[in-house]
């Protein structure tokens, strides 16, 4: 239930529908197969092929009547009556719609919520990489007095040199 429809209610009655009577058509075929096989007059031929059907036709019975309970559950219903009488019921069509309104909204929230662990995520990055970045340049401003220091002592160390070999003080 993706989307709100106006018939969306009617939709899912006449779905509980159909399942029961899958679920009836079922039921025919699995006691037909059992009849067959119980059935002392049956030809071998016959008792073999129902045999060979009726676990599986009750496997398909059980996923069949799963199928209907679950419609049913949904749709708050038990009785066959009830479902043609709600099948234009405005109450189920406003019910049904309230349901796909929730389910998208409940959607829309899960994805934003993870939308926004990226996006925390990335702030926390750029938080970490800022606070990096200002913990390096103030390292740096720290010492960059010491440095300027040295870089003027050396300065003027090689000027000293230089006035050294230019006076021809320095060794040869």
């Amino acid at each position: 239930m993706s989307g709100r429809n106006p018939n969306q209610g009617k939709q899912a009655v006449d779905k509980a529908l159909q399942l029961r009577k899958a679920r009836d058509v079922l039921k025919r075929r699995v006691t037909d197969a059992e009849s067959i096989i119980l059935d002392p007059n049956s030809e071998l031929v016959d008792v073999c092929n129902a045999e060979s059907r009726v676990e599986d036709l009750r496997t398909q019975l059980r996923t069949a009547e799963h199928a209907v309970l679950y419609q049913e559950r949904a749709l708050g219903v038990d009785e066959s009556k009830e479902l043609h009488h709600l099948s234009s019921s405005p109450f189920l069509a406003a019910s049904m719609n309230t349901l796909a309104l929730k389910t998208r909204l409940h959607e829309k929230l899960c994805s934003q919520k993870f939308e926004m662990d990226r996006v925390e995520r990335s702030f926390r990055k750029q938080v970490n990489e800022q606070k990096i970045h200002t913990h390096t340049e103030a390292a740096v401003k720290q010492r960059d007095p010491s440095i300027q220091q040295l870089v003027q002592d050396y300065n003027k160390l090689c000027d000293t040199m230089t006035g050294l070999i230019t006076s021809q003080k320095a060794p040869d």
